[in-house]
């Protein structure tokens, strides 16, 4: 670090000193002189490193970190820097802090706030810092700044409603799947990090929880049962998530999650009645309904849709059936027996259920009261769309204190009578003459103890 001049005994600096290093040296130094016998004396010299006068600031490190947590007051302190000099310094911020949140006092070197910081928008900082003497002279520094977290944003769920969808009689644990047939995932997020960001979902209603349970820590849902779609259709509830952070916060408001639970075919169709009796009275005409046979199936959609036929003791096509809908209509007005068993049968595709039917085929026996006509005859025009009036049955010499009632037995679609009235009118559907050019209508007239059969011929005008 030091030279001595062999001759002068002058001792120079060698090198640059670092005071910080170090300010105190203590060297022996010897003298000899050059005669025959050499003769030496030694002495001690102290060396104390100061600053000179002159010199420039200097800081003892290169680079300083330190902590600082989100959401501080305006004014706290965050470090303290300090460059040794001579003379005084002025301590200023020369890069890094363009959002102008720091402050360096020019004076001390404490480095203060001057707005908060969220660590949610920045994680670091790193300040350039210069001290500057009274001579111009100047010396720089980095102080690099770590934000550290707070649990100040609560979790929030990147939808407001959930739909899932899981097949009744599904094994317990099975996933439940979204739209995409893709499980079923309920998610949140939290601007925080760390453990602040850590979340738990539950479930929040009570009934909801003997059904469906989720994953505490991804969200994912799956069943504890197995699910049945005629007692359970679909399941409703609400998702709560929270942080790990201190203090722990809950998202404002829940998830909304519904569940639908997908029919499967498991049930088969049921007759209303095993067993339906029904009566023709002659003359009866085409497309008079005889009876209607009923049948229900506890599944949805596709599954319960239904489809009759008749299965045995129609082999002289007498008699037809709706496969929709299960009616039983004349088609064959002619050569009837006395009587039928018809074996009817309905289908949803996989399972089936039948039901006997018995129709007496009697003679309309006199009547105790008479029509005004025996057969009304009246006219429509083609492609007439609006309601008409048509005409009046009536009762011939009615007694005031008699009730009737009256009843379409066929073609219900383009014609209806009043119940009480025996006013008969159009439905509104048009009419084709190229379709049916004349239209046989039956109306059934009762009254407590009998009934009695009307006819009408209805007739499609150009």
């Amino acid at each position: 670090m030091f030279d001595v001049d062999p001759m002068l005994g002058t001792i120079t600096v060698a090198k640059e000193l670092d005071r910080n290093d170090k300010s105190h040296y203590k060297m022996v130094v010897i003298a000899t002189d050059k005669g025959d016998e050499p003769l030496s004396a030694t002495t001690t010299a102290s060396i104390e490193v100061t600053i000179a006068d002159n010199a420039p600031p200097k800081f003892d490190s290169k680079e300083y970190m330190a902590e600082l947590h989100e959401n501080q007051p305006w004014f706290t302190n965050v470090f303290t820097v300090k460059a040794e000099c001579r003379s005084s310094v002025i301590y200023t911020i020369t890069a890094g802090n363009e959002k102008a949140i720091f402050s360096v006092n020019p004076n001390s070197g404490v480095v203060f706030t001057k707005k908060f910081v969220d660590y949610e928008e920045d994680h670091t900082f790193k300040l350039s810092i210069r001290a500057t003497s009274v001579i111009h002279s100047s010396a720089y520094t980095n102080l690099l700044i770590h934000i550290i977290d707070e649990n100040d944003n609560a979790p929030e769920f990147v939808k407001n409603e959930y739909i899932g969808n899981i097949t009744e009689s599904a094994k317990v644990g099975s996933v439940v799947l979204d739209a995409d047939n893709k499980p079923l995932v309920i998610m949140a997020t939290d601007r925080d990090s760390n453990m602040n960001s850590l979340l738990t979902y539950e479930i929040r209603d009570a009934f909801a929880k003997n059904y469906i349970t989720i994953d505490a820590n991804t969200g994912a849902v799956r069943t504890l049962v197995e699910f049945d779609h005629e007692e359970i259709n679909k399941i409703e509830f609400s998702v709560e998530v929270w942080d790990m952070g201190k203090p722990q916060l809950r998202t404002r408001y829940p998830a909304k999650v519904v569940i639908y639970v997908n029919d499967v075919n498991d049930s088969p169709p049921q007759f209303t009645s095993s067993h339906y009796s029904a009566e023709v009275l002659l003359p009866t005409y085409r497309d008079v309904i005889v009876v209607q046979t009923e049948a229900n199936d506890p599944d949805n959609g596709v599954n319960s849709k239904l489809a009759y036929s008749i299965l045995d003791g129609n082999d002289d096509k007498k008699f037809r059936i709706d496969p929709d809908t299960g009616a039983i209509y004349v088609i064959e007005e002619t050569d009837l027996a006395a009587t039928y068993t018809l074996t009817i049968e309905v289908s949803d595709g996989l399972f089936i259920s039948r039901c006997v039917v018995d129709i007496a085929v009697t003679t309309q026996t006199s009547s105790p009261f008479h029509f005004t006509k025996e057969v009304y005859d009246t006219s429509i025009m083609e492609n007439d769309a609006g309601v008409k009036t048509l005409t009046v049955v009536q009762i011939a010499d009615r007694s005031m204190n008699e009730q009737f009632t009256f009843s379409l037995l066929n073609h219900p679609g383009k014609f209806e009578v009043g119940h009480t009235s025996g006013v008969l009118t159009t439905t509104g559907n048009k009419f084709d003459r190229e379709e049916y050019s004349s239209y046989n209508l039956v109306v059934e007239v009762c009254i407590v103890y009998s009934r009695y059969n009307s006819s009408f011929n209805c007739k499609t005008n150009n």
